[in-house]
């Protein structure tokens, strides 16, 4: 697919610590992948959930209850989180400890991201700027989606509440793409495209929304259901045409320097309706009204 969604870059860091923590699987025996109500259970198949506020991006996980019968959650949460705090620091010997495999690029998220461990047995993953900005980096940059071309574009079942479309007079998929096409003109506005910021900060909370959204959409397509991507990003859209209804007038243009951050939101966004209606769902993405 060419990316990586931010929740699997955090997933597969959490699943790598606990199974150095816990030493090799076939040596723990199955119990120790069995959880309180004794149900089979794998590392990989359990998702850290992303919060329902866009302030601050956070990750939940219940890895530990998983893992553990309830009461000793909390214990194995906090050793977890430790774990992950101090999964890049020097040893005795200088060497590098705790380091499970990823890429350069993923390792400098995870470093950038903290884990906190609960009382209720979860664990909380909060990115941090630095963190958000090497991952809207990394899709920005991503290759762009192809579609099927051997196929019929697939017609998206929305069951949500359609009024944004409607105002517009625009079915749900119309109105996703003139979101698209909004965010893609307003990108291209700049003559000279900023570098990447280190750190990423949203100018306003509407930019905040516009972010969550985004890496709701983006989870989504880890294992893409059509419908529940579609609808991820209609409400992202839904954001994207109520920014822009606040901007009187645009943030900038030829002679009008660029916000960094602003850009790479935007330009993360152009990629993530672009992957939803050409890549899965095999429509257009116009780029012009």
């Amino acid at each position: 697919m060419g990316h990586r969604t931010l929740q699997g870059i955090l997933q597969a860091r959490l699943g790598a610590i606990a199974i150095r923590h816990l030493g090799m699987l076939e040596a723990s025996g199955p119990a120790i992948l069995d959880n309180h109500a004794r149900e089979p259970f794998q590392l990989t198949a359990w998702e850290p959930y992303l919060g329902r506020k866009p302030d601050p991006i956070r990750y939940g996980s219940a890895l530990a209850l998983r893992l553990t019968p309830a009461s000793a959650a909390a214990d194995l949460a906090r050793t977890l989180a430790r774990d992950w705090t101090h999964l890049s620091e020097p040893g005795e010997s200088g060497a590098m400890t705790m380091i499970p495999e990823l890429d350069e690029r993923g390792d400098a998220i995870a470093r950038q991201t903290q884990a906190q461990g609960l009382s209720t047995g979860q664990i909380l993953l909060t990115p941090n700027a630095q963190a958000l900005s090497l991952w809207l980096s990394e899709v920005v940059h991503s290759p762009r989606p192809r579609g099927n071309s051997g196929g019929s574009p697939l017609w998206p079942e929305f069951t949500g509440d359609a009024q944004a479309a409607q105002r517009l007079g625009l079915s749900p998929l119309a109105f996703v793409q003139y979101a698209y096409c909004q965010c893609y003109r307003l990108v291209g506005l700049g003559v000279d495209t900023p570098p990447p910021p280190d750190r990423f900060v949203a100018s306003t909370p509407l930019e905040q929304e516009m972010l969550w959204a985004l890496i709701r959409l983006i989870d989504r397509f880890d294992s893409p259901d059509p419908t529940a991507c579609f609808e991820a990003g209609y409400h992202l859209s839904v954001r994207v045409e109520h920014w822009f209804g606040k901007l009187d007038p645009l943030p900038w243009g030829p002679t009008v320097s660029a916000s960094p951050p602003t850009v790479l939101l935007l330009s993360g966004i152009v990629w993530g309706l672009e992957h939803l209606l050409v890549g899965l769902l095999s429509h257009a993405a116009p780029t012009s009204l």
